[in-house]
């Protein structure tokens, strides 16, 4: 990744590591995953596609059978990442 590697340990001690994260109870559609690193008293709390500028990475996610997806990210120990998945025709 190219915040850093799994494993790997940053100068002020952090540490990154592997996350899988599974979004699930989607029908089959295109759906938007934003990933946001901030304090949780800034996070959107409705109109997720309208506050998606503000995310740190964003995902399109196409579930091709069943009702879930998982995808892998890389984060540091002393990180907040909160994950969210909508559908791309949500608000």
């Amino acid at each position: 990744m190219a915040d850093g590697g799994a494993g790997r340990v940053s100068p002020d001690g952090a540490s990154w590591f592997g996350l899988r994260v599974t979004f699930g109870s989607f029908a089959r559609t295109r759906t938007q995953a934003n990933q946001e690193r901030a304090p949780f008293y800034s996070l959107p709390e409705g109109d997720f596609n309208a506050h998606a500028g503000a995310a740190a990475r964003q995902w399109t996610l196409s579930i091709a059978s069943g009702t879930s997806v998982s995808l892998t990210d890389t984060v540091r120990s002393d990180a907040v990442a909160a994950y969210r998945a909508v559908p791309l025709a949500a608000p």
